[in-house]
């Protein structure tokens, strides 16, 4: 079983968290826990975030980033999609109100 992390930030922490456990839940891997410092990331095979744009909206951090996890054998998989997003928000606003 491959062990993820879950990596938010920004807002609407609480709902990034939630899309990224139901993404594992799916895939089957294990989640050690959840941050919001990308520093605190590690002993894990995958990476998860709601979207890229959580690890940076500057595309050369972004790279950066990405590199080193890279280089630690860290993969990043995104548990929601740019065409599926506004849905996936839609149907857990409710839980957030």
């Amino acid at each position: 079983m491959k062990k993820a992390v879950i990596y938010v930030r920004g807002q609407k922490e609480k709902m990034q968290e939630i899309f990224c456990r139901l993404y594992a839940s799916d895939k089957g891997y294990k989640i050690t826990y959840v941050t919001n410092n990308i520093d605190d990331v590690n002993l894990c095979d995958i990476m998860l975030v709601a979207n890229p744009s959580r690890i940076s909206r500057n595309r050369l951090e972004y790279e950066k980033i990405v590199n080193e996890l890279k280089g630690r054998g860290i993969t990043i998989e995104s548990a929601v999609h740019h065409d599926n997003a506004n849905d996936n928000y839609s149907l857990t606003r409710d839980l957030f109100a």
